[in-house]
């Protein structure tokens, strides 16, 4: 409890911080280490400190502060303003030396918008603490996650800390596009300027993509770092960002390479899955092998579910994501497909849903259409989970996923001719599937790729297989640069002629959704570039729209799934008819 002084002095203080004063005044104040005079009636002493005010009597005000007991000095630093015992050097051991730890001074430091728009202290969630802890064990943490776990808010504000508490460092925080990189630019501003103003750098210059500090640090948010050299990389919704070509080689050829490769540099690589066979994917499924202790060019990777966090394919008990709760309803149905998805769950992981979880779950589902795939995908309970590919842009792979067999050891059967269809390339890739066609079903027994090489390389490959029939699509007629000829004239001069040139599709989407029709009919044998192919196969995806195109993206997967297009084509054009 205050004494009668330590109050009193509370309130000349208040009345002395509204006044214009002097800079000797200033300084005279600032040099006062206190006294002991405690007023013996302290509402008399209250009147005539009121009357000195109103008289702007500051000399006499200031000669009475010196004489009062001072609980805490004028100059308001970070021990005070962490509710500690008054020490300027315990304000700088805290920040400099960490006595209290990284995050009991986030949590009391730094302020946040909630879900809600309302301004409060920030506390890390489970998520955020799990993260936390990764980094403790390796500083490279690949981070697999449903939505809004507040993974990007803790980027942000630990960028910050790091800034404010270290000279002469570079943070720089990834952005999916210009809208993302914004918001996260708000939500450090917001963290900077609500802090006491004696412990915080001074601002050198802000924009929407950087804060420069006078202790040479900044704090740079952009949805890219070419040429940018960091000490330390969050990379946020990389799934996404992965969908550009360009940009995920940018970042792995570029800004990576330029980032220190020490126990000092923080990289994280966040986000939501958008399919497999991508650059995230990648890394992740690397992490889930294991990092090497020492190798800093390798990630941990943890999995932040909806039901909890899995760090070595262990689910951390009671670390669920709280937002994902509704008020249970005795009358709620869940659907079955819902109902079955949850009880594989439950199985899987030796998890009981509570009546809360799963109010929540049918409301989510229902909004997201009823769509299973896309329910999973935005809100994992598995690393699997996430992987779905609805919305991911991916053609083939759903189709691919619930429909086509496999059988490693598929041969050649003597008694069915056997095929061969290819997507003719010669700077690009040349890619041929042999096939038959019996019971049914199309069997792909084998298959054959290569890129730059001459004509006459992929024909002899077609002739030593011994095929019955070669089909080749309508591009087969244009000429060849180094022959002049048409490729047809040119296959014909090599001595075979066991070719069919395939009609040209009317629209490609109706040639996509035969092959996807078909694909429960299609037995994969050893053919594993094809596979790839056909788990990757996507849209485009634009970066100006933030949106898939309506045109598949030309990579090394198109060559594949273009091959088995010409192959289904074949078969129901050709064969049986």
């Amino acid at each position: 409890m205050l004494s009668n002084g330590e109050n009193l002095g509370g309130i000349v203080q208040g009345i002395l911080a509204k006044q214009n004063l002097s800079l000797a005044q200033q300084a005279d104040l600032d040099s006062s280490t206190g006294g002991s005079f405690e007023p013996e009636d302290l509402e008399l002493a209250m009147i005539d400190v009121q009357i000195l005010g109103l008289e702007e009597n500051t000399t006499e005000l200031i000669k009475l502060y010196k004489r009062l007991p001072q609980p805490r000095p004028i100059n308001n630093d970070l021990a005070d303003y962490l509710g500690l015992p008054h020490s300027a050097e315990l304000s700088r051991l805290i920040i400099g030396e960490g006595i209290l730890t990284k995050e009991f001074c986030m949590s009391n430091l730094f302020n946040i918008v909630d879900k809600t728009h309302k301004k409060i202290r920030f506390t890390p969630n489970k998520a955020q603490i799990a993260l936390i802890e990764a980094l403790k064990e390796h500083p490279r943490v690949v981070c697999l996650k449903s939505r809004q776990r507040g993974i990007s808010t803790y980027a942000v504000l630990n960028s910050l800390f790091e800034c404010l508490t270290h000279p002469n460092k570079a943070r720089g925080i990834q952005a999916l596009d210009l809208k993302s990189s914004n918001s996260l630019m708000k939500k450090a501003k917001l963290a900077y300027m609500d802090l006491p103003s004696t412990i915080k750098p001074k601002l050198l210059y802000d924009n929407n993509s950087e804060l420069a500090f006078d202790n040479g640090s900044s704090l740079l948010i952009s949805t890219s770092f070419r040429g940018t050299t960091l000490n330390a990389l969050h990379v946020s919704e990389l799934g996404k960002i992965a969908l550009s070509e360009e940009k995920a080689s940018e970042l792995k050829s570029g800004t990576l390479q330029a980032l220190p490769s020490n126990a000092e540099t923080e990289v994280v690589f966040e986000s939501t899955a958008e399919g497999p066979n991508n650059y995230f994917a990648e890394l992740y499924e690397a992490g889930v092998k294991g990092y090497t202790q020492g190798n800093y060019k390798t990630a941990k990777a943890i999995f932040l579910g909806w039901i909890g966090v899995v760090v070595d394919g262990v689910l951390t008990p009671n670390t669920e994501d709280v937002d994902c709760i509704l008020p249970a309803n005795d009358d709620t149905v869940v659907p079955k497909e819902l109902n079955d998805y949850l009880i594989s769950i439950q199985k899987k992981l030796s998890y009981t849903f509570s009546e809360e979880q799963v109010e929540w779950a049918v409301s989510t589902y229902k909004e997201l259409g009823s769509d299973l795939i896309e329910f999973k995908r935005e809100y994992p309970a598995v690393a699997e989970d996430a992987f779905s590919s609805s919305g991911t842009g991916l053609i083939l792979y759903d189709a691919y996923n619930r429909l086509s067999n496999h059988n490693d050891t598929l041969e050649r059967n003597p008694k069915y001719p056997l095929y061969a269809v290819s997507d003719l390339g010669i700077s690009d890739t040349f890619f041929t599937i042999f096939f038959q066609y019996y019971s049914n079903r199309v069997w792909i027994v084998a298959e054959h790729f290569g890129t730059g090489q001459p004509l006459s390389y992929y024909v002899k490959e077609v002739i030593r297989m011994d095929v019955a029939q070669w089909y080749i699509p309508h591009d087969a007629r244009q000429k060849e640069l180094q022959s002049a000829k048409k490729r047809t004239v040119a296959i014909k001069d090599m001595g075979f002629t066991k070719f069919t040139v395939l009609k040209r599709a009317q629209n490609l989407w109706d040639s996509v959704s035969r092959t996807r029709t078909m694909m429960g009919m299609i037995t994969f044998g050893d053919v594993p570039e094809l596979i790839d192919s056909v788990k990757s196969y996507r849209k485009k995806w634009s970066v100006q729209l933030g949106q898939f195109e309506d045109t598949p993206l030309h990579n090394y997967a198109s060559h594949g799934c273009d091959s088995l297009r010409y192959c289904i084509d074949a078969v129901l054009d050709r064969i049986l008819k």
